[in-house]
């Protein structure tokens, strides 16, 4: 079967990518599959808080209702990204565990995996982010990276071609 599998995490870079690669999968007929990868515990500001004689306890939600809540985000970051019809047949996987790993594993056997240049991660002023760059270092099929278009690129073809989400010839 051929697939082309693209990570998002609902950064704008992602949504990039995301575009990038369901133009690449109507182009070529194959399955889009988006993965989104979620870990345990979540980030402290998913975290719920608990009220108590002492103001309010951060409490973790259980790992079921985490997995649900990035299923959401998942839908909604499709949709968003989109819209409802797309010529390829588009497939939605959340995945727990460490965000390259799962990943490179997701793309075995795939056409090709798609990632935007950074993502979510703390260190912004990377020019390329630790998942992109272990992608590119681990997965067994080509890695597509797509940047986000720059100051310095305005005005050239195919920066325009990157922004509106399509792979550049």
């Amino acid at each position: 079967m051929d697939r082309i599998v693209v990570g998002v995490d609902g950064s704008a870079a992602s949504g990039t990518a995301l575009r990038w690669a369901a133009d690449l999968a109507d182009r070529l007929g194959a399955t889009l599959e988006v993965v989104q990868v979620w870990q345990y515990p979540p980030d402290l500001r998913d975290w719920e808080a608990l009220p108590s004689n002492y103001g309010f306890l951060p409490m973790v939600p259980p790992p079921e209702r985490v997995e649900q809540d990035v299923r959401a985000d998942l839908a909604g970051t499709v949709m968003g990204v989109l819209g409802p019809r797309r010529a390829c047949r588009v497939e939605r996987r959340v995945v727990e565990g460490h965000p390259a790993r799962a990943l490179v594993e997701a793309a075995d056997g795939a056409m090709v995996l798609v990632v935007g240049r950074r993502g979510h991660g703390g260190l912004v002023g990377l020019l390329l982010g630790s998942v992109a760059r272990a992608c590119s270092e681990h997965a067994a099929c080509p890695v597509v990276i797509v940047p986000r278009p720059g100051p310095a690129d305005e005005g050239r073809p195919e920066a325009a071609s990157a922004e509106a989400g399509a792979p550049v010839s």
